[in-house]
């Protein structure tokens, strides 16, 4: 409280004022680094979505389909593993005989933090014409 001819703020203004301003700035600050973070994890999952679409685009063209492949390697700083399976059709929906069809399957696992690793996997079938 202020009396007549007393300019200024009391000592509780201020603190409630700095109470105030300390409770917007933790909050800014968590949005942002939350912000970050998320920017973060994007890039490490679109980098292996890259990876992972290579792969599967790769199949039957750079390196023939062979049934119960299974390879891994590194690109950058993610893992891939690649797998090759027989695709059986259903009844209703067979495959022409001059064709075989296969599941591939590609799993790129990263690592945004230590010790939080992540991944993603893509299934598609591949048509391979019989000789």
């Amino acid at each position: 409280m202020t009396g007549e001819g007393e300019h200024g703020f009391s000592l509780v203004e201020t603190l409630v004022a700095l109470a105030v301003f300390t409770a917007v700035a933790v909050a800014l600050q968590e949005a942002s680094s939350a912000g970050i973070r998320g920017v973060r994890s994007l890039r490490g999952e679109t980098a292996a979505l890259d990876v992972a679409r290579t792969k599967l685009a790769e199949a039957g063209i750079t390196w023939p389909i062979v049934e119960d492949a299974d390879e891994q390697g590194w690109i950058d700083r993610n893992q891939w593993h690649l797998t090759v399976r027989k695709y059986v059709p259903p009844e209703s929906a067979p495959v022409p005989p001059q064709m075989s069809a296969y599941w591939v399957s590609v799993t790129v696992a990263w690592q945004n933090q230590p010790g939080h690793v992540q991944s993603v996997e893509l299934k598609t079938i591949k048509l391979k014409s019989q000789p």
